[in-house]
């Protein structure tokens, strides 16, 4: 799956390009996207986490004849210099572009199942304010007779 994975950061980056938000060391940055892990770290970071970031790693999968298939989830994380109002905002912007991702349902040999999920907060469900998290669940299966776009 790592084909699928890999394909989805490089189109991410894409849909990202140019694209800014706040950095918690001051003015705009675009956001970084990984595979698996968190970004590496901006020179001059302070803090343990770095923002804003999008991370993208594989959950699940299944490979046989008949079925196969893979889960990936898309974790992102931003920082806002605003209110709650903006940060919401801010979060719901970069949700959106993730899910443009539909607009070509063909990765690497597999196809994009119709829905695109997604829950807003950290682990816990929380969105804490200067910091808003987000993942957005993609499921894919094998397309024997897609052709790659």
């Amino acid at each position: 799956m790592i084909e699928v994975i890999s394909e989805i950061k490089t189109r991410l980056e894409v849909i990202l390009a140019g694209e800014l938000f706040d950095d918690p060391a001051g003015g705009d940055s675009l956001a970084m996207v990984s595979l698996g892990g968190l970004a590496p770290k901006r020179s001059g970071a302070q803090n343990d986490e770095d923002f804003p970031f999008v991370v993208v790693r594989s959950m699940t999968g299944s490979d046989s004849d008949r079925n196969s298939g893979c889960s990936v989830h898309i974790l992102a994380g931003i920082f806002t210099d605003g209110n709650i109002v903006a940060g919401l905002t801010d979060i719901d912007r970069l949700v959106g572009l993730v899910c443009s991702l539909r607009e070509n349902r063909f990765v690497a040999g597999h196809r994009l199942l119709q829905d695109i999920s997604w829950r807003y907060g950290d682990k816990d469900g929380l969105q804490q304010d200067p910091y808003y998290y987000a993942t957005i669940a993609l499921e894919f299966t094998r397309d024997k007779k897609c052709t790659e776009v």
